[in-house]
């Protein structure tokens, strides 16, 4: 059978399109060949006993490397009549691919699939509809009979029955149609109960030649072309611990999650984006209230159980358990390890009472089944360290999962999305080393180098990653890690996505992030340095200078000295200073080329493998925290893998602009006005005295001084600002929506972390209970004022 392929595409000069097809377990590629200047062909023959053809297209440099590959969507089922096929495309671009998430096609457009009878034709259409109203279906009108001569009453609609989700989107219609004239025509989204056509493409005229129709002709017209403003939501992050309700412990709840989803109803916000869920149980005290260092990737933290959901109490602890939330709802702030140790006492008296008969039932045998892989090794590893039954960690776990299974399937039935958060790195005293101590380095610690958060760096104490032996395992454990995560989440951030390049790497016996290199890079040896001209000893390039540690020029591996790599901000030391002038800029040269050029295509084909294979495993929308030192290639693997990027006004990724031009956010980003290491708006204005009134002047276009604190209405122009910008999705710390109103404008301490100091107690606790806010109508309208983009 002889399939022939033909695609729109106006490449740049130097490049070629080529073709990655598989036919069966294998792929293969071919080269097209361009014709009248856009139009792209190739021809290809495949067995007659042939069912599916999978293919993509992908551009091609003069090295034959990809520059752009376009999305994996191209799935035909072959036509079992045998004959010749016809595969007209369009370049579907892989960054739409965020609407093919389980994000929009489970939640935002939860689709009834529509299936309509169609006849064998000789001819099908699939167009992809990225964003549909659950009452909206996708038709066709055109200038032929059978596509009803452009008659609005005439629609011929499409069918939308893929059994993938993935696939959601795809709509398709079969004809049988034969003719001598062109055949015109454009896809429309309408009201399925009334026909009315909500949305007609925009643009020239979709064509079909008579060429096409001399073959089977599948034709795969690429995206809707909407003539209505592309979709845009926005969303509150919030950490689970920091909710208040009437019901909780006085700290966040799985269940508070319900209260939280109503309010996003209530203020027309789509998403909820949480801090790291994950069991830190470590040292039993308030230092476990670090989200970010968990002692397993998998397990869920029991701290976010609601007592009453899991039993009835005895008559004496259920007074108890009353009198202790009274006063533990009373706090401003979480009292984490007081916590911790009251609830530890209901879980005890839960698990002898309920935890015989629970083992029992088909709900926890599931469960253990579903996830013994990880549930077990965690088990033994807090047995080992709390010796308490693995049992009673298995009982605890299965409570996390029915409680936050609950409330996420409130929040989907109410069209709200959860978004989680994948730390980068792990506690190195955890279940995930335990159980896989060869895929960890526990001879550096990771952290980052010196930022806009910390000045000497950060030291984080996590292991590094062994990628080798990760690799060997085909990414294993990152896809199971992502494959639990997505029974409860949506959409997800990876934190710290710069760690998939090359993270930052501090040896063992070192403290300061000052003295840390990136691994994976290529490192500098004597001969090198040399050679470019630097001809210190290896004495004076690595021992520290007057007595100082931190003040070296180069840094070495730690398991292999004759490798070298500049120190970060070496200009900053006394080392430096003390070269000759000329020994200086080529130090400054090196510098330069180590951190934002010689690595580059290396740190970019290494964080494209990863990262290629690792999020394809789920079908979460993916989002990168991509702050802090960024090389080039990151935003182009972040393009190329479909990932949202993170956009923040006050934290400008050009070093050379104090902040980010609002009205150039790409569409394809999430944009917020803070992240929980970044004062809130209320706090960066009072501490940033000097730089505040020039983002009243520059950003707001605002003259005079500027108010010395932050106001309502001020807070209302600085994110309405943000919610309106290009971002797909913008999420709004909890903090930051709360400055709308007099009430809650201008807290005190209402920062969550301070990467600078390393004993940050994580214990914000919001200054209202969510049922307060639900009853809250002011705040409701200016929010509403706000997320609904048609309102003044």
């Amino acid at each position: 059978m002889k399939v022939d392929f033909e695609l729109n595409y106006l490449a740049h000069w130097g490049e070629t399109l080529a073709i990655f097809f598989r036919t069966d377990k294998k792929w293969q590629q071919i080269l097209m060949r361009c014709e009248q200047n856009t139009i792209w062909r190739a021809e290809l023959s495949i067995a007659d006993t042939c069912k599916e053809l999978h293919y993509y297209y992908a551009v091609l440099n003069e090295q034959n490397d990809i520059l752009r590959q376009g999305s994996d969507h191209f799935q035909h089922c072959v036509p079992c009549n045998k004959h010749d096929l016809y595969l007209k495309d369009s370049w579907l671009d892989r960054q739409w691919e965020i609407f093919t998430s389980k994000c929009f096609t489970d939640v935002f457009f939860n689709q009834k699939r529509k299936a309509h009878k169609e006849p064998n034709g000789n001819i099908e259409l699939k167009v992809l509809v990225p964003y549909l109203e659950p009452s909206q279906s996708v038709g066709i009108i055109g200038n032929c009979s059978e596509l009803g001569h452009w008659g609005e009453k005439s629609i011929v609609p499409l069918s939308n029955s893929s059994t993938e989700k993935r696939y959601d989107s795809l709509w398709t219609l079969k004809l049988s149609l034969h003719t001598t004239e062109n055949i015109e025509y454009k896809y429309v989204i309408f009201e399925t109960d009334t026909h009315k056509i909500v949305d007609l493409e925009n643009g020239t005229n979709r064509v079909i030649t008579p060429y096409h129709l001399e073959k089977t002709c599948l034709v795969n017209d690429g995206f809707f072309q909407y003539s209505q403003p592309k979709w845009q939501g926005a969303g509150v992050v919030v950490p689970l611990f920091s909710l208040k309700s009437k019901h909780n412990f006085g700290i966040g709840e799985y269940n508070d999650l319900t209260l939280l989803c109503d309010w996003c109803n209530q203020t027309n916000l789509q998403i909820i984006q949480l801090l790291p869920i994950n069991d830190t149980t470590n040292s039993l005290t308030d230092s476990d209230s670090y989200p970010y260092s968990p002692n397993s990737v998998f397990a869920l933290h029991p701290m976010y159980l609601n007592i009453p959901t899991m039993g009835k109490l005895s008559a004496e602890l259920a007074q108890q358990y009353e009198r202790e939330k009274t006063e533990l709802q009373k706090t401003d702030k979480v009292p984490y390890a007081a916590i911790l140790q009251k609830k530890q006492v209901y879980f005890d008296y839960l698990f002898e009472t309920y935890a015989h008969d629970l083992f029992s039932q088909d709900d926890f045998q599931q469960f253990f089944k579903a996830n013994k892989f990880w549930l077990e090794s965690y088990a033994t590893f807090m047995n080992r360290r709390f010796h308490r039954e693995k049992e009673f960690y298995f009982f605890l776990q299965f409570h996390c999962h029915q409680q936050l299974e609950k409330a996420v399937q409130y929040c989907h039935n109410h069209r709200v999305a959860l978004k989680g958060d994948i730390c980068i790195g792990v506690a190195p005293e955890s279940a995930d080393v335990f159980a896989h101590p060869h895929l960890f380095d526990k001879t550096v610690s990771v952290g980052a180098p010196p930022d806009f958060f910390s000045q000497e760096g950060q030291n984080w104490g996590f292991p590094a990653y062994n990628w080798d032996a990760i690799g060997k395992e085909k990414y294993a454990w990152w896809k199971e890690r992502l494959q639990v995560l997505e029974r409860y989440f949506d959409a997800y951030r990876i934190d710290h996505i710069l760690g998939f390049f090359r993270i930052w790497q501090i040896p063992i016996d070192k403290q300061k992030g000052t003295l840390g290199f990136f691994n994976p890079s290529i490192p500098y040896t004597m001969n090198s340095l040399k050679k470019i001209g630097l001809k210190l000893s290896y004495a004076r390039l690595t021992q520290s200078f007057n007595g100082d540690l931190n003040d070296v020029l180069f840094v070495t591996h730690p398991q292999n000295s004759k490798w070298l790599y500049p120190r970060i901000n070496v200009q900053q030391t006394e080392s430096f200073f003390a070269l000759k002038s000329d020994e200086k800029e080529i130090m400054e040269r090196i510098h330069h080329d180590f951190y934002y050029v010689k690595n580059d295509e290396f740190w970019k084909a290494n964080g494209l493998k990863k990262l290629d294979e690792i999020i394809a495993s789920t079908s979460m929308l993916c989002c990168g925290e991509d702050l802090g030192m960024i090389p080039s290639c990151v935003p182009q693997v972040l393009r190329q893998l479909s990932i949202l990027s993170l956009e923040i006004e006050r934290l400008s990724k050009d070093p050379s602009q104090p902040f980010t031009d609002v009205s150039k956010i790409p569409y394809f980003s999430i944009c917020t006005s803070g992240t929980h290491d970044m004062p809130t708006l209320n706090g960066w204005w009072q501490e940033e005295k000097e730089l505040r009134q020039t983002f009243y002047e520059q950003q707001l276009n605002l003259q005079n001084d500027c108010p010395q604190t932050i106001n309502p209405d001020l807070a209302r122009l600085i994110l309405k600002r943000l919610v309106h910008s290009n971002a797909v999705l913008t999420i709004i710390p909890l903090q930051d929506w709360l400055s709308l109103t007099a009430d809650y404008c201008n807290q005190k301490d209402d920062r969550i972390n301070n990467p600078a100091n390393p004993k940050q107690v994580w214990n914000y606790k919001i200054p209202c209970n969510l049922e307060e806010l639900l009853a809250d109508k002011d705040l409701t309208q200016i929010i509403l004022s706000i997320t609904k983009k048609g309102e003044p």
